[in-house]
This record gives C-alpha cells, sequence and structure tokens, in this order.
C-alpha cells in the first residue's frame, strides 16, 4: 500500500534525482539566469500572440489607419526588441510612425514615443 508502480526504491531514486536537479540548478546562478531566460522569453512570445490577434481585430474593425492600430504595432515592436529581433520590431514601429503622424497632430507624444523605439531599435541592430 502507498507504493507506486516503480515500488518505493524506485520512487525514492526519481525523487532523489529531482532533488539534485533542483539544487543543481539553483545552486548555478547561470542555470538559475537560463531558466528566468527561457520563462521571459515565453512570455514575450505569449505577448506576440495577443498583440497579433489585437492587431487582426483593429484592422478589420477600425482600419488600418486607426490609432489603436498603430499602438498595436508600437506593442508589437517592443516585445520583438526584448526578443532581439531588431527588423521585425523596425518593421513594426516603422509602420505604427507612419499611421499615428498620419493620424495624430506633430509632436504628438505617441509619435515622439514611437520614433524614440524605432532609433533604440535600429541602434542595438547595428551593436
Amino acid at each position: 500500500m502507498g507504493k507506486t508502480a516503480m515500488g518505493s526504491h524506485g520512487a525514492n531514486i526519481v525523487v532523489s534525482k529531482i532533488r539534485g536537479f533542483i539544487q543543481a540548478v539553483f545552486a548555478n546562478p547561470t542555470s538559475a539566469r537560463v531558466l528566468d531566460q527561457q520563462r521571459l522569453e515565453a512570455t514575450y512570445q505569449n505577448a506576440i500572440g495577443f498583440y497579433e490577434k489585437s492587431l487582426a481585430r483593429n484592422r478589420e474593425v477600425l482600419g488600418e489607419k486607426h490609432p489603436s492600430t498603430a499602438i498595436d504595432y508600437n506593442n508589437l515592436g517592443e516585445a520583438w526588441i526584448s526578443l532581439g529581433d531588431f527588423q521585425k520590431a523596425i518593421v513594426n514601429f516603422e509602420e505604427a510612425l507612419a499611421i499615428f503622424r498620419g493620424a495624430l497632430p506633430k509632436g504628438h507624444p505617441n509619435i515622439r514615443q514611437v520614433e524614440a523605439n524605432l532609433a533604440e531599435a535600429k541602434k542595438q541592430q547595428i551593436r
């Protein structure tokens, strides 16, 4: 009773191996950073999926030239820059900037923000 299909000895070996793995990961800061980086990348990938869905919906409902559509492009650019894909970030920032420039007055804070994002993506791409 209370035994797994492996028997208690087999379960103890598995538990011991898992404990060893967990201790090794947390004892090694590099391993912990790799796990954190993987979680962070998964978060950005999820965000990209969300922003792409929002972009598709806003393009359909509000149109290609609506500021909300530009916000989605900007958000996608920010996610791509966080993942290190500067070319995709640049493409999305350029789309956002074109829409904002057509829909908002010159000097609007959204325009300035996207200009700064675009400049940063280009700077990072050169490195």
